[in-house]
């Protein structure tokens, strides 16, 4: 399937570190909402949340898409019960620029990043607390299953395996320049692109990986040129596709076993890339960059969404997909604040 695209520098080093977490769980079987009728996936129209204002920063709702957590730049934090339709604004969240959200599969727990606190519910984003200041400063975090497993994210990594009751940090990845995270629905895949090096004890950008649920990373090295700025993970682990400040799109389909990556494409726009979401289906996949993108070919080719100029022009910060990718949501800046896109019907 890929034989028509060029293979990634080959690696130049690998290193495993070792931490210690607790024994992971048995093998995960990953409950699946009904498939998805792709037809117009990447056609669809988008429509903006009339609710919420300012520059959306940070969107992700649960599997259904029932339940929708969405960030903006100083103009508050909103919770959708139902499907994104209508937003509430939680007025006890105080931070003034949020960064990132994420959303468990079933809503239940919800993580918002912003500039200097990070919020946690465990009620489906009835109330959301900030925990302590340990965690301020972050730029990302991951939430993408049960909630067992739960990853905040920034110049240290925090990895929760009792549903966030405890953080404990990840010693090996504190470094100061983590970037890009992804994880799968078990836990026990996580990917994280950094900027620059660090602990790997050379100036190019590394990616890390674990495949034991965050026991120990192994760290390769693509080109010095990349500066990971976004990491997609399909629920298994299996696919993995990563973007760089510069548009270009690298991809793995083998849960990293090889530890290197394909680069596919380099977007025509040279945007960087924000955000990657794959769904259950891993062939179908969006990207924010300079505009929404969308590939069906598990990430080999991408082409930019054009219903609406919003979603074409702008700078998208986030973008959020339920499991199957039937409910869509992006965050855009420019003061364009939360969009849905109508919904792809089940197949």
């Amino acid at each position: 399937m890929f034989s028509s695209v060029n293979t990634v520098t080959s690696l130049i080093t690998k290193k495993t570190l070792a931490v210690v977490v607790v024994s992971p769980p048995p093998t995960t079987t990953i409950p699946q909402q009904p498939a998805a009728n792709y037809t117009n996936f990447g056609t669809s129209a988008w429509t903006k949340n009339a609710t919420i204002a300012g520059a959306g920063r940070g969107v992700s709702p649960s599997a259904t898409g029932q339940y929708v957590l969405a960030g903006t730049n100083a103009q508050g934090t909103y919770v959708s019960t139902n499907y994104g339709v209508t937003f509430v604004r939680r007025t006890n969240v105080t931070a003034n620029q949020n960064q990132w959200a994420a959303v468990s599969y079933t809503g239940q727990y919800m993580i918002l990043v912003t500039v200097g606190s990070t919020w946690f519910s465990s009620d489906y984003g009835t109330t959301l607390t900030a925990l302590a200041s340990t965690y301020n400063n972050l730029v990302q975090c991951c939430a993408p299953g049960s909630g067992q497993y739960m990853l905040l994210f920034g110049p240290s990594i925090f990895l929760s395996s009792d549903y966030g009751v405890t953080w404990p940090k990840i010693p090996s990845m504190d470094n100061g320049y983590n970037r890009a995270c992804a994880m799968s629905y078990s836990g026990q895949y996580i990917i994280i692109g950094t900027n620059t090096g660090a602990t790997s004890g050379t100036t190019s950008p590394y990616v890390a990986f674990s495949s034991n649920y965050g026991a120990s990373f192994t760290f390769s090295y693509v080109n010095a040129s990349i500066q990971w700025l976004a990491m997609g993970m399909n629920e298994t682990g299996q696919y993995i596709t990563g973007g760089d400040s510069i548009g270009r799109i690298y991809i793995a389909s083998d849960y990293y076993a090889s530890g290197s990556f394909t680069l596919t494409q380099t977007l025509s726009n040279n945007g960087a890339i924000r955000d990657i979401r794959i769904t259950s289906n891993p062939r179908y996949q969006v990207m924010a960059a300079t505009g929404t993108w969308y590939s069906t070919d598990y990430g080999v080719t991408w082409t930019l969404e054009t219903t609406t100029s919003a979603t074409t022009t702008l700078g998208q910060t986030n973008v959020g997909i339920s499991q199957t990718g039937n409910y869509q949501f992006i965050s855009i800046g420019g003061g364009q604040g939360v969009w849905r896109m109508t919904p792809l019907p089940n197949a």
